[in-house]
């Protein structure tokens, strides 16, 4: 999970991180500002309250149940363990 305006987590640091585990097969969820309806959000900005009624329970419901909000671009991802 990312935020495109993120300066640290851009796609291509992600990209990077996760070649360190070849044998895992992620998907990486990146977030616009517009998506949440802000005009930032930046690298810690997801975990400020003022998105606990939107981040934080899409996140929730992504880990449990391996859905994410329905905006368009993302595709449901499966939930548990990988083969």
């Amino acid at each position: 999970m990312t935020s495109a305006d993120d300066p640290y987590a851009t796609l291509e640091a992600v990209d990077r991180a996760l070649s360190y585990s070849p044998r895992i097969r992620p998907y990486v969820w990146e977030l616009r500002p517009e998506d949440l309806g802000v005009h930032e959000i930046g690298h810690f900005g997801l975990f400020h309250s003022r998105f606990r009624s939107s981040f934080w329970p899409a996140t929730v419901d992504w880990l449990c149940h391996g859905t994410l909000p329905g905006n368009g671009r993302e595709e449901p991802v499966p939930a548990g363990p990988w083969p």
